[in-house]
C-alpha cells in the first residue's frame, strides 16, 4: 500500500543523508497558522499572506490526516509550479485548497472540468451584447482568464476528465512560459508570479467513469501531491468540530455505519449489485448531519430518519435496500432512542402545506386549480406510490441544504 511505499522511500532517503547526521521523517506535531511577519504556513514552509485573509468557520485543518495533507501542500507551494492533487473521492482535495486559500488571504476560482468543457469555457468568447443591437458581439472573459487577470488562485477540478483540446489550451499556462494567448484579442496574459497559483485535482483512474491517464509530458508540468484518505478518527474530529451540537457517541455510530456500508459496497461487494458504484465518505456524513441539524429539534436528534433517503435509495433492488436498513439496525443496536424511521403515513394537502409522512413542505401562492384541496384533505395512495412520493419530497427538502449537492 501507499504507507509501505512511503516508508520504503523514507528508508532510502535516510540512507542517503546518514553521513550528514540528518533525519528524514514526517512531523507528527504540525502547527499551521499565521505569523506576526505576515506569513502563513507551518515550519519550515510558509507563504506570504494575501489581501483577503478571513476566518474560515466551515473548515478545520486540525484533524491528524488533514494536517499532514496541508503540510504536504504547503511544501509543494514552495516551488513556482502548478500543483496536482490526487486522491480518492471525498478525501477533501478541493476543500483543502479552499481552506488554505481562505486562511492565506487569496481568493480561489474553482472550475469543474468535464468531457464537454471547451477552451472557450475557460478563456472566454465573443458573445452577443445584452440589450444590444442585432448582431452586436463583445468579448467576455471566461473564469480562468478573469482569475488570471485578478491574481486569484485557480482550481481545475476533475483534470483527467478534460478533453485533449482543453489540455493543449492550458499547456502554455503550466510550463515555463506561464501565459495565455487569446487570438481574438491578439494579446498574451501572464500568470502573476507571487499571486496566482494554479491547482488541479483528479481522482484515481479506477475510481469513477470516463477518466483517462494524462500524458507524462503533461504531468511533468505539475508538482504532484497525493492526498491521504481520512481515517475514522479524522471523520469524527471533523464532524465534532463542525457539528458540536451532536452527541459524540451518536457521531461515532454514524461514521461507523458509513464505513461499514462503504466496505460492503466497495470491498465485500455484498451490496450495490457487486459493482462498487458508490463511494461513501465525509460528504455523506455531512449531508446526514446537515439534514438532521436543519430539521430536527436539539433535544431529539435521530439519524434513522434519513437513512432511507441518503443510503438505502441508492440501491437498485428492494433486497439491497433492506440490507442497508438492517446494517443500520446492527450498527445502532444498543441505541433504542435512535429508531429507524420508515417512510410512509398519510398524505395531507392543505391550503398552505403538503405533508407526506414526516415531511412537510410549504405551498406557494401560485397553485394550479387542480390542487384546491380542503384543509387536511387526505389522498389515498398505494404503498409503492406514497413511498416514491416520500422520497421525492425528502429529496426536494434535502437539496435546499448547502452541502447536499
Amino acid at each position: 500500500g501507499s504507507a509501505q511505499l512511503r516508508e520504503g522511500c523514507l528508508d532510502f532517503l535516510r540512507k542517503q543523508v546518514s553521513e550528514g547526521g540528518s533525519s528524514v521523517a514526517e512531523s507528527t506535531s504540525i502547527e499551521i497558522g499565521s505569523t506576526p511577519a505576515g506569513l502563513f504556513g507551518s515550519h519550515p514552509f510558509f507563504l506570504r499572506e494575501g489581501p483577503h485573509v478571513a476566518p474560515m468557520p466551515q473548515f478545520t485543518l486540525k484533524a491528524p490526516t488533514t494536517t499532514q495533507n496541508a503540510h504536504r501542500l504547503l511544501r509543494a507551494l514552495q516551488l513556482p509550479r502548478p500543483i496536482l492533487l490526487e486522491g480518492s473521492p471525498g478525501v477533501g482535495k478541493t476543500s483543502l485548497v479552499s481552506a488554505l486559500a481562505k486562511a492565506a488571504g487569496y481568493k480561489l476560482t474553482r472550475i469543474n472540468l468535464s468531457e464537454q468543457t471547451d477552451v472557450t469555457d475557460l478563456f472566454g468568447a465573443d458573445l452577443p451584447v445584452e440589450n444590444g443591437k442585432g448582431g452586436q458581439f463583445a468579448w467576455r472573459d471566461g473564469p480562468f482568464l478573469s482569475a488570471l487577470k485578478c491574481g486569484h488562485w485557480i482550481m481545475l477540478d476533475e483534470l483527467n476528465l478534460a478533453s485533449q483540446s482543453v489540455l493543449e489550451g492550458l499547456n502554455a499556462c503550466l510550463d515555463h512560459r506561464g501565459e495565455v494567448f487569446i487570438p481574438e484579442l491578439g494579446k498574451s496574459f501572464q500568470v502573476q508570479h507571487g499571486a496566482t497559483r494554479i491547482f488541479a485535482c483528479q481522482n484515481p483512474l479506477q475510481q469513477g467513469g470516463g477518466r483517462k491517464g494524462l500524458p507524462k509530458s503533461f504531468l511533468n508540468r505539475f508538482t504532484q501531491v497525493y492526498v491521504e484518505a481520512l481515517s475514522a478518527a479524522d471523520l469524527l474530529f471533523i464532524a465534532s468540530t463542525v457539528y458540536p451540537q451532536f452527541p459524540q457517541a451518536m457521531l461515532e455510530k454514524m461514521i461507523l455505519f458509513n464505513s461499514k456500508l462503504h466496505n460492503a459496497v466497495n470491498v465485500e461487494r455484498s451490496l450495490g449489485m457487486g459493482a462498487g458504484l458508490w463511494e461513501f465518505n465525509l460528504r455523506d456524513v455531512f449531508r446526514w448531519c446537515d439534514l438532521m441539524a436543519s430539521s430536527q429539534a436539539a433535544d431529539w436528534f435521530n439519524p434513522g430518519q434519513f437513512v432511507d433517503l441518503l443510503y438505502a435509495q441508492r440501491m437498485r433492488s428492494e433486497e439491497e435496500r433492506t440490507g442497508v436498513m438492517q446494517l443500520y439496525l446492527e450498527t445502532f443496536e444498543h441505541s433504542s432512542a435512535l429508531p429507524l424511521c420508515h417512510l410512509g403515513g398519510q398524505v395531507l394537502v392543505a391550503p398552505v402545506r403538503v405533508q407526506v409522512g414526516q415531511v412537510v413542505l410549504s405551498r406557494t401562492e401560485e397553485r394550479p386549480p387542480m390542487c384546491s384541496y380542503t384543509l387536511d384533505s387526505e389522498l389515498g395512495l398505494c404503498n409503492s406510490t406514497w413511498r416514491r412520493l416520500s422520497i421525492l419530497l425528502l429529496f426536494h427538502y434535502a437539496i435546499s441544504v448547502d452541502r447536499f449537492l
